[in-house]
């Protein structure tokens, strides 16, 4: 009812027209009530979501603000990418427009950034990424890229210790590389005694005595088989065509690498050189591949979970290349460790170092058992084996250091342990064939 002498409502026209755009707003709330809750919850969270992280990306570049008063300059970012950056995703859309040439384009972005900057700041810049949806962490989202000699230095040598892979670099390559010394990271108490037992074996391979007798000498004769492939490749495009050549050299010098690298790591000829359509060469560029695009794909986990796209070619490759190592490796584990130890490749090396671990880990013989025991807080019995250790943490440490001393002494030029007199005698008490531990497969992930 309207009261005596009040003026009458407008009608519906005339209150759209006295303010514009409520019927629009009102059309659009009554439009959401009718949709289902379910739907209202998700658009809600994608709001909330949204904001989030506009708040974060805000937050972030604030901090570096903060960082430039206090006087701590930053690596710059390439005037190209800053013209093109957006909230949230900042400069990923732009690196993934140039995936295919990234290194090329690195390098443009580098000469860019040094005829701005001049010598202070030559050859380093910054990649701003997406940063962790749920979580702060800034430095997640900044690849520095240099090639400053004084960057390097510090990077590798000086502050080696600050420095790691990271966990997106090993997750990613994880399925690839799995913990070995290209995958393992040398930061954290509970990786530093792996990584340095690796370090220590390595180190070996390639010291000047042990490069020239072994590794220079493969890669020599690598060299001859690659100037036979050139040879014949050239020849036999020109014998087709009978005019000038295109030969595609990266491929070549690919395979030839591959080659070197397989006899001196595995002990194994691969002969890509020979064989243009070697599947192991096939399946390890393959795989390589596949491993750098996870960088730009937060989503291969699922990809790989649904076994889609590239995953699923993936999956495939790393498990031909599983075969080719296992294979290898059940070769060596059908052979008295005596002999491995004297083969002298780096996949050899590993093998008798993981077992010494391996052993002192368990306790296994009179010298680890005891050392076991001095560590552990243990009582070694007459056997030599010990009690079972208090800290598997400390047992871990002390398997990784031995296996360690045993990469040193190689390095150092002593051999094998002295003690027992042969080392490999007491290791082949602990069982499986000629004293190797068989046990494991294909489902290990410590290749």
């Amino acid at each position: 009812r309207v009261r005596r002498g009040a003026r009458a409502a407008p009608s519906a026209p005339q209150r759209s027209a006295a303010v514009p755009g409520r019927g629009a707003a009102r059309r659009t709330v009554l439009a959401m009530a009718t949709l289902p809750p379910t739907l209202l919850c998700v658009l809600y969270g994608i709001t909330c979501l949204a904001t989030l992280l506009l708040v974060k990306d805000a937050l972030e570049a604030l901090a570096e603000v903060l960082l430039w008063l206090r006087g701590l300059r930053l690596a710059p970012v390439p005037r190209s990418l800053r013209r093109s950056r957006l909230p949230v995703l900042r400069s990923l859309p732009a690196i993934l427009r140039v995936r295919d040439r990234l290194h090329d384009e690195c390098c443009a972005w580098a000469r860019e950034v040094a005829s701005e900057d001049g010598e202070l700041r030559r050859d380093t810049f910054r990649l701003l990424i997406p940063t962790p949806l749920l979580r702060w962490a800034p430095a997640e989202g900044e690849f520095v890229h240099t090639s400053d000699p004084r960057c390097v230095r510090h990077v590798l040598k000086n502050a080696f210790e600050v420095y790691g892979k990271g966990g997106a670099m090993t997750r990613n390559f994880d399925d690839f590389l799995g913990s070995g010394i290209f995958n393992q990271d040398h930061r954290g108490a509970r990786a530093l005694p792996a990584w340095r037992m690796q370090r220590k074996v390595a180190a070996y391979e390639f010291s000047v005595s042990r490069f020239k007798a072994f590794a220079a000498g493969e890669v020599a004769a690598r060299a001859e088989a690659l100037t036979e492939a050139l040879a014949r490749e050239a020849g036999a495009v020109k014998g087709e065509t009978g005019a000038a050549v295109t030969v595609d050299v990266q491929d070549l010098f690919a395979r030839y690498t591959l080659d070197a690298i397989c006899a001196i790591a595995f002990g194994a000829d691969v002969n890509s050189l020979a064989d243009p359509q070697n599947r192991f060469a096939a399946d390890f560029d393959t795989a390589s591949a596949i491993t750098v695009r996870r960088f730009s794909r937060p989503h291969w986990r699922l990809m790989r979970a649904l076994r889609l796209g590239d995953e699923r070619v993936m999956r495939g490759a790393l498990a031909r290349l599983d075969d080719f190592c296992y294979n290898i490796i059940a070769a060596r584990q059908a052979r008295p460790v005596e002999e491995v130890d004297a083969q002298g490749d780096l996949l050899s090396r590993y093998m008798v170092a993981a077992r010494i671990a391996d052993e002192v880990e368990r306790g296994v013989g009179a010298a680890a058992g005891k050392a076991a025991g001095r560590a552990n807080g243990g009582s070694s019995t007459a056997s030599g084996r010990s009690t079972p250790p208090s800290d598997a943490g400390s047992t871990t440490a002390d398997a990784c250091q031995a296996a360690g001393d045993y990469g040193q002494r190689l390095s150092s030029g002593s051999g094998a342990p002295a003690a027992p007199k042969c080392p490999m005698a007491a290791l082949a008490r602990g069982g499986g064939a000629h004293g190797w531990n068989v046990a494991g497969g294909h489902g290990d992930k410590t290749r």
